[in-house]
């Protein structure tokens, strides 16, 4: 999946680390995804409800209505899919939380790490300063031989950026694919390797350890988010999806069975204004996939290019299909409303011959 590389202008180390992502603007998703599907869900239950009473429904006002009724099964599956996004957003924001309340911990266990090495360190320097003046102590005005050393003098804060340039290596591989992490030093990387004795050795070994431990257990939050996060790319529209069908097809003889009722006008009007309504709301509700898009993609940690990946899909395709949806609903209510419109006025013609007809035996 590809990412977009985030670069950090510093060294990988406590001040540095972090973990992208804002819970804060996928909460605003999350809210935006609730509404759009109480909107759908709403619309669709008008849909399937919306008929007329059985003396009124004619083959003209039980298409409408079967029509109506198909859109909004559509509408109960989409809300089934997009209830599943919503978990995994949910999902996602969750452990995303929790990953980036972690990393005060994992800092302090650095910045404590450090600071040991530097007292373990100014310990060494001491003790060899004392062995030192007890050595020239001992040959009287010390101008015999010179004093033994058993190390050299060795800076706590060069040995610190040389560790930990040797672990910004070994891990830059996960940071990157992961989360898109590149971690600057301008300085440069420090020397890995050092000649010491004993006493420095082990504490430096100790750093070493230690500091790998925190850069692991970073590795390993980001790594959860990346998962959650894969989890939700997996049901957003990619960029290659078309967009969902608008309705499945049906038997038109199922449709509009033979009934010995002709629609009425105002029993068409009933159900039209019903449609009409589910079509507005369709309306409302795609206006905001576009905030919904932009929220996930600035609150996910490894949101896709958007040139070729998942967040544009979503909302070219969720706009492309709630389109498709409303225009169908919008060509049956016309169709409907041209209909009860030539039913009345057959209706007073109908009533002008019955006139004239009556005028004419007088």
């Amino acid at each position: 999946m590809p990412v977009e590389a985030h670069m950090i202008q510093g060294p990988l180390g406590p001040d540095t680390i972090q973990i992208p992502g804002d819970p804060q603007r996928l909460a605003r998703a999350i809210q935006g995804l609730t509404d759009l599907i109480q909107q759908l869900g709403d619309a669709g239950e008008q849909l399937r409800q919306a008929d007329a009473p059985e003396d009124a429904r004619g083959r003209t006002v039980k298409a409408l209505s079967n029509i109506a009724g198909r859109t909004g099964r559509t509408l109960q599956g989409d809300t089934k899919k997009l209830q599943d996004l919503l978990d995994a957003l949910q999902h996602e924001s969750d452990v995303l939380t929790d990953a980036q309340g972690g990393l005060d911990d994992l800092r302090r266990r650095w910045r404590d790490a450090r600071q040991d090495l530097r007292q373990a360190l100014d310990d060494d320097r001491s003790r060899k300063a004392r062995e030192a003046a007890d050595h020239q102590g001992g040959h009287g005005d010390g101008r015999g031989d010179r004093p033994r050393q058993d190390g050299p003098d060795l800076d706590p804060q060069e040995i610190i950026r040389g560790i930990d340039a040797q672990i910004a290596q070994q891990s830059s591989g996960p940071l990157e694919r992961l989360a898109g992490l590149q971690f600057m030093d301008p300085r440069g990387g420090g020397e890995g390797a050092f000649l010491v004795d004993g006493p420095a050795d082990q504490a430096i070994r100790t750093y070493r350890q230690q500091a790998n431990g925190v850069v692991d257990d970073f590795v390993e939050s980001i790594r959860r988010v990346h998962r959650a996060d894969e989890k939700l790319a997996e049901l957003l529209p990619r960029h290659d999806d078309k967009a969902f069908a608008a309705a499945e097809p049906t038997d038109e003889a199922a449709e509009a069975p033979e009934v010995q009722v002709i629609s009425r006008p105002g029993a068409i009007s009933k159900v039209n204004q019903e449609v009409e309504a589910a079509a507005r709301a369709l309306t409302e509700s795609a206006g905001g996939i576009r905030e919904i898009r932009l929220a996930m993609r600035e609150g996910r940690m490894t949101p896709d290019d958007e040139r070729i990946g998942s967040m544009e899909g979503f909302q070219r395709t969720w706009n492309e299909h709630l389109d498709e949806l409303r225009e169908d609903l919008d060509h049956a209510r016309k169709a409907a409303g041209e209909v009860a419109d030539r039913l009345r006025e057959i209706d007073d013609t109908g009533a002008r011959d019955v006139r004239r007809a009556s005028r004419g035996k007088n």
